[in-house]
């Protein structure tokens, strides 16, 4: 008895076989290209020159596309609520917090370690400058360094002197309108060209 097998993807015939091989190659092949899903596809088997179905009864139910939009929209709407409500505000603006909170931390840490490298600095004009006075008596304190020698003088007598230390004592004197703790050392390079210090010393930011 001769058989012919008839392929349907979403009840529209897309091709006759006659043999189950050469049908299920086919099959294969398209869902392996993604031509289409196996669900949507469904075979029946006639007897050759007949309209006889042999499988009638084992017809596959065909995915609806009108049900897949619908539960799509449905899917969007409820998206659409969601982003609304509370919820989902309060949870935006807690990441919205956090990530602030994070850029702020890095920020101090980056700030920190720049202070930190300019303490060193002029710690070590604090040392130079020590070194010029006991040399020369009439040696003057460049401007730029006036606020800070004497707290680097009174640490080092102290035996307090660190960076916390000269962070904590330089805020007590420091003028309102200075929005760095610490000024450029370009006047280091003045010093060792000209002790004098009768130029202006420049301010770099």
């Amino acid at each position: 008895m001769s058989k012919a097998f008839v392929l349907y993807l979403n009840d529209n015939l897309i091709g006759i076989f006659d043999n189950d091989n050469a049908i299920n190659n086919f099959i294969e092949g398209g869902i392996q290209n993604k031509f289409f899903n196996k669900e949507n596809t469904r075979i029946d088997t006639f007897i050759m020159n007949s309209c006889y179905n042999i499988n009638q009864k084992e017809k596959k139910p065909v995915v609806i596309d009108k049900e897949k939009k619908e539960r799509e929209e449905e899917l969007e709407k409820k998206k659409k609520e969601y982003y609304k409500s509370e919820e989902y505000l309060k949870n935006a603006q807690d990441k919205i917090d956090l990530v602030s909170q994070i850029n702020k931390i890095k920020y101090d840490k980056k700030l920190m370690i720049e202070k930190n490298k300019l303490y060193n600095e002029d710690l070590r004009l604090f040392e130079l400058f020590t070194k010029e006075k006991i040399k020369d008596i009439n040696f003057v304190i460049p401007p730029l360094f006036e606020l800070k020698y004497p707290i680097f003088e009174k640490l080092t007598l102290e035996n307090k002197l660190s960076f916390d230390n000269f962070l904590e004592e330089y805020e007590k004197v420091k003028p309102e309108n200075n929005y760095d703790m610490f000024t450029s050392n370009s006047y280091e390079q003045k010093f060792k060209s000209n002790k004098s210090f009768e130029m202006e010393f420049e301010l770099q930011i």
